[in-house]
């Protein structure tokens, strides 16, 4: 058992030790950006699985103070004009949603959600943005 697990799990290269910031962590989901929500945490997940077990924790700990920082009334009466309706794990999605939309859009959402253009929330598939914490997990495990 042990042979098959060896030879079925690629080797990574040595992680990265760089300490995770606010600044890496923005720029890591910079550079995840695909063309969909899934895509961008598939490649999220890539990306988070350079870098130390540590680091990728960090990370983690830095997307859950944000989805707290979101956690505002105006936040969720946003999302629920947005997607005519927003239970709660729909608005767990929506505000991973919006961390995986870069640090501009999540701050400009945050300080100002009365002035969201809502053309910009078109297309976008916030069921799939769901996925977001489970890119930390799974980089963590495959570090």
């Amino acid at each position: 058992q042990a042979e098959l697990l060896e030879t079925t799990r690629p080797k990574l290269p040595a992680p990265d030790k760089t300490p995770m910031s606010e600044a890496l962590f923005w720029d890591i989901i910079s550079k995840a950006q695909s063309g969909s929500e899934s895509e961008t945490v598939l490649r999220l997940e890539d990306l988070l699985v350079a870098y130390a077990p540590k680091a990728i924790r960090d990370a983690a700990k830095l997307a859950q103070t944000f989805l707290l920082d979101a956690y505002r009334e105006e936040i969720w009466a946003l999302a629920y004009l947005l997607q005519d309706g927003c239970s709660d794990d729909a608005f767990e999605d929506f505000r991973n949603w919006m961390i995986l939309m870069g640090q501009q859009a999540f701050n400009a959402v945050l300080s100002a959600p009365d002035e969201f253009d809502p053309a910009s929330f078109e297309g976008a598939d916030t069921g799939d943005a769901g996925g977001l914490m489970s890119a930390f997990g799974n980089a963590y495990l495959a570090r």
